[in-house]
């Protein structure tokens, strides 16, 4: 599959949790801004990847709420994820369990920063009584050629 997105930053960790900082993903093996393969992301050095055995962390939304997009391996199914929320966490399913293999499918859920309440320079997940929650996700399926 190949798997592109509208990020230029990651909530970056330790080496265990919680993220501390932003972390500009251009030029870096987490930067998706050119549709690459899933696979190529997987196999990169980065140290988000190999702490986790794959991808389990939160890109950072860069452009509106234009998020991702991922091409099925013949290139005929594109999904398209928009989410007013401020990111998307991205898993790679490496720990799938009975009846999926490992690695067998994938998520893009939008969300708030992993420790956003703890971490002042994270947007605010505190929601004040009479305020309102609203946040949306939308998932998008097409028939296109690869990229159309």
């Amino acid at each position: 599959n190949l798997f592109t997105n509208y990020f230029n930053h990651v909530a970056d960790t330790e080496v265990d949790f919680p993220p501390v900082t932003e972390r500009a993903t251009a030029g870096s093996p987490l930067d998706l801004a050119q549709a690459r393969e899933i696979s190529q992301l997987l196999d990169s050095a980065d140290p988000l990847i190999g702490s986790n055995n794959g991808a389990d962390f939160n890109y950072v939304l860069s452009n509106g709420n234009a998020a991702a997009e991922v091409w099925s391996g013949g290139g005929d199914l594109a999904m398209t994820v928009t989410t007013s929320y401020p990111g998307i966490q991205f898993y790679s399913g490496q720990h799938l369990g009975y009846p999926f293999q490992p690695y067998a499918g994938l998520c893009l859920e939008g969300q708030y920063f992993p420790d956003s309440p703890n971490q002042p320079t994270f947007p605010s997940t505190l929601l004040l009584p009479d305020q309102h929650y609203a946040e949306t996700i939308r998932y998008s399926f097409r028939e296109s050629a690869l990229g159309a």
